[in-house]
């Protein structure tokens, strides 16, 4: 009324003026609402790119399933033990039981896994009945995988989605080689997951998308509280982005992408739904804002003009810029909220879409990260392995290592302790090595029982003795020990290196493995480079590599029982041979030579098995007749070993290791080079580890003195030649340690 009252009794100045203002306001008003229609706009734009790009990130996490499952799939299909056994007429129903219908669906959680002979029987099979085995045999595209590898050019393999039974499954089928991919397939592993209500129920606790799965037209998988909405629908074709509400008032957004089935023709679609409560809402707020804003120009003209464009235009116009700068850059800010109220409420409702968005983005990433690292260790897995790769080769890195360590007898270790026990093993072996590995480095758990450890511009050289530091250090580990009780856990290393051994990912891998192998083959916990001549040497005879493994068992079981006697100097043999091969490197010995050596430093003191304890840990210094007694050792040794093996070098190493350079040795008495060259380095090594180990009686002796023992007993005791070699190595390793 105070209003009215100036503008009837006002002069046609303060009239035209207060009219025009009138006019200035409304027109702003109008502002206001186009700004908050071009707001809602941007909001609805933003919620559709959400929802595309939520579909494409689902998309990816299906292919990492799909992936996952080949790779399993893969694991096992490729597998010489399970090609022979599905070849062969013989029942081998527990070894598939065993290995494929417990290990992998406990170990691994599908709900299906089949072998399948290549004439078309079901040898074993998980959790469906034979229907489905039959229907994968009968595809054209099995019958391919099964007629595939024939000319050596490579093998075929499946994966996508089927139904059986109205139940609609993610599925994998591989062909069952060798491990080596020679041979035509035996058959064909199937192994596949269930897509159900309970499955999509847990992804959206997990990541929080609704996501749906329809067959031939119908909903077969969706979560509870919207299938009855999306039963209503037509699937008969992918569809964008649309809406829909249900009886309480509540409206929805959904997308949908065609799948195809492992035949190629298109069978169904999976998509995702969101509410979009919140961007009704937000209209609904910027609808009354508009329409409070005009009511309010018209009886509040002169008292609130000038107030109005500060407190509401002015804000508002914030706001437009603030969002248009965030769409021309793609960032996400929140915004002040500050203003009237409608403004406020304006702003806090775009705050909550930005907060809505940016957990989208952070779930996105979750996802992300989950498909590249390993689950029970949390180091990075092979996918990730082979991307970093990639990365670092594009980035422009000159030379890089990889150290591929694989755990010595695992399998043991299981069958004797159980897998609970493995797995906490394996935990433990992934933290300390990545505690261990210098700054800079990568580690991957690359399957199973394998690690690899990239260093970032190292040469083999360079890697060599970071990965004896791992291997030795393991050795030293309680945290690492304490699981196997009585079997030592060890490792076996291969080295390759970029770009000297292989230009790609999986050819280094694949040079590593070959230098892994090649170290298990000369006794295991070892560290080998890879090079030309052990590929060769690995290839050249499994059998002849079966005899050794068996042989290097019964020689570590020998020796482990020799330094169970001696509580002083246990892993007395161990460290013997780790100075012998010092010396062998440093005078080129040969891999074969090598071989030979090792297994001579680990036996030679087998003889003491026949020494009674009480000699051996005699807590004072030996008298007369237990010095004789115990100088028998190396002739007691002999006579255990030559029934052993017909090696003459290996031999040497037990009999002739007490030897002197000067002829005062025993038990024979040679001297010089009469010596044969095996003794007279084991001699310098077990000399070497007596002195700096503590004893009863005794402290032992520094390496820096030992050192100028040795030097001081060349040409007396030591080969003189070989010991300037030994010294000059040792010097060089504590150098290169910091010592």
């Amino acid at each position: 009324m105070k209003i009215y009252n100036k503008l009837t009794g006002a002069s046609l100045q303060k009239k035209f003026r207060m009219f025009v203002s009138t006019i200035i306001l409304i027109l702003v008003s109008f502002q206001l609402v186009l700004n908050n229609f071009a707001i809602s706009g941007f909001f609805s734009a933003v919620e559709k790119r959400n929802i595309e790009k939520s579909v494409d990130n689902t998309v990816k996490v299906w292919n990492v399933e799909a992936e996952r499952l080949t790779s399993i799939a893969r694991d096992y299909g490729i597998w010489s033990e399970a090609y022979e056994k599905l070849s062969s007429d013989v029942d081998e129903n527990a070894f598939f039981k065993e290995n494929f219908m417990r290990w992998i669906p406990f170990n691994y959680g599908v709900d299906i896994v089949s072998i399948i002979r290549k004439d078309g029987k079901v040898i074993k099979h998980h959790g469906v009945d034979l229907g489905l085995a039959q229907d994968i045999m009968s595809l054209d595209y099995t019958k391919k995988i099964l007629a595939s590898n024939a000319d050596g050019k490579g093998y075929l393999e499946l994966s996508g989605y089927t139904c059986y039974n109205s139940t609609l499954y993610i599925i994998s089928i591989v062909p069952v080689l060798m491990s080596d991919y020679s041979g035509e397939p035996a058959g064909v592993l199937v192994i596949a997951d269930r897509i159900d209500d309970e499955m999509l129920q847990s992804l959206k606790e997990r990541f929080g998308i609704d996501i749906f799965f329809t067959y031939n037209g119908k909903i077969v998988a969706a979560p509870p509280g919207i299938r009855a909405l999306l039963d209503e629908q037509s699937w008969e074709e992918e569809m964008q982005v649309a809406l829909i509400t249900d009886d309480k008032g509540e409206s929805y957004a959904f997308k949908n992408t065609d799948i195809y089935g492992i035949g190629g023709k298109r069978i169904g679609s999976f998509g995702i739904v969101e509410s979009i409560s919140m961007l009704e809402k937000i209209e609904s707020i910027t609808g009354k804002s508009a329409i409070g804003a005009l009511i309010f120009a018209l009886f509040l003209v002169l008292a609130v003009s000038s107030e109005f464009k500060r407190e509401v235009i002015m804000p508002v116009k914030r706001l437009e810029e603030q969002v248009t700068i965030m769409n021309s850059r793609n960032t996400l800010v929140k915004l002040k909220e500050s203003g009237p109220v409608e403004i406020v409420r304006l702003t806090a409702a775009f705050n909550g879409m930005v907060e809505k968005i940016a957990r989208s983005n952070e779930e996105n990433k979750a996802l992300m990260t989950m498909s590249k690292k390993d689950e029970l260790t949390g180091l990075y897995n092979h996918r990730y392995f082979h991307e970093t790769f990639e990365e670092k080769v594009d980035s422009g890195i000159k030379s890089m290592s990889i150290i591929l360590a694989d755990v010595d007898k695992f399998k043991n270790i299981n069958s004797a302790y159980g897998y609970g026990v493995g797995d906490l093993l394996l935990e433990e072996i992934a933290k300390y090595i990545k505690r261990s590995v210098p700054k800079g480095s990568e580690v991957f758990r690359y399957g199973g029982e394998e690690f690899v450890v990239m260093l970032m511009g190292k040469n083999a050289e360079n890697a060599r003795p970071i990965a004896e530091r791992l291997r030795i250090g393991m050795g030293k580990s309680f945290n690492i020990q304490r699981y196997s009780d009585h079997m030592p856990v060890t490792m076996s290393m291969g080295i390759a290196s970029y770009p000297a051994d292989s230009m790609n990912s999986h050819g280094l891998v694949r040079k590593g493995e070959i230098a892994m192998h090649y170290a298990k083959s000369l006794g295991r916990n070892i560290v080998s480079v890879y090079n030309g001549e052990i590929e060769a040497i690995l290839f050249k005879g499994r059998r002849e590599q079966a005899q050794k493994d068996v042989f290097i068992d019964s020689v570590i079981a020998i020796t482990k029982a020799v330094d169970a006697k001696d509580e002083y100097t246990g892993m007395h043999s161990d460290n013997v041979a780790m100075y012998s091969l010092l010396i062998a490197e440093k005078i080129d010995f040969s891999e074969d030579q090598i071989y030979r050596l090792r297994i001579g430093a680990l036996l030679h003191d087998c003889g003491k098995i026949g020494i009674p304890d009480v000699i051996i840990n005699k807590p004072s210094k030996l008298n007369e007749i237990e010095t004789e007694y115990i100088r028998k050792h190396p002739m007691l040794g002999y006579n255990i070993v030559k029934g052993m093996v017909q090696d003459d070098d290996i031999l040497s190493c037990v009999r002739y290791h007490h030897e002197r350079w000067d002829g005062r040795g025993y038990p024979d008495g040679l001297k010089g080079e009469e010596i044969p060259l095996y003794a007279r380095i084991v001699c310098i090594a077990d000399s070497f580890h007596a002195m700096v180990s503590d004893r009863s009686y005794r402290k032992g002796l520094g390496v820096s003195k030992a050192l100028h023992e040795i030097e001081d007993n060349a040409s007396i005791q030591f080969d003189p030649y070989l010991a300037r070699v030994f010294v000059e190595a040792m010097r060089q390793q504590n150098k290169n340690k910091g010592i």
